[in-house]
């Protein structure tokens, strides 16, 4: 399993919960991550880990894929499934990248 992730205390502000903890989950420059669809179940029922698309690398020598996160294991991700490049699972390129958020 790869370890990508990285605390983000900047995004917590004043309002938040002291034991806040956001934490980015990936940090591949080369690739965009993305969560599925908001109504497309993604965490396992434990809410231990969750499940994220990962595009392919522009030069192509990462492939796209389905990849899980174990937040038990120090947000330790790995791929379920990858696939040659091709369009968007979404119709598009995007450039966002979701932190998880865990207390």
């Amino acid at each position: 399993m790869a370890r990508e992730a990285k605390e983000r205390d900047e995004v917590r502000t004043p309002c938040s919960p002291e034991d806040l903890k956001v934490v980015q989950v990936t940090g591949d420059t080369d690739r965009d991550s993305s969560a599925f669809y908001l109504d497309m179940p993604s965490w396992t029922p434990d809410s231990k880990r969750f499940v994220f698309h990962r595009e392919a690398s522009a030069d192509g020598s990462k492939k796209a894929g389905v990849w899980i996160c174990d937040t038990e294991d120090g947000f330790a991700i790995e791929p379920v499934c990858e696939y040659e490049h091709r369009e968007s699972y979404m119709g598009k390129r995007t450039r966002t990248r979701h932190p998880a958020v865990a207390s």
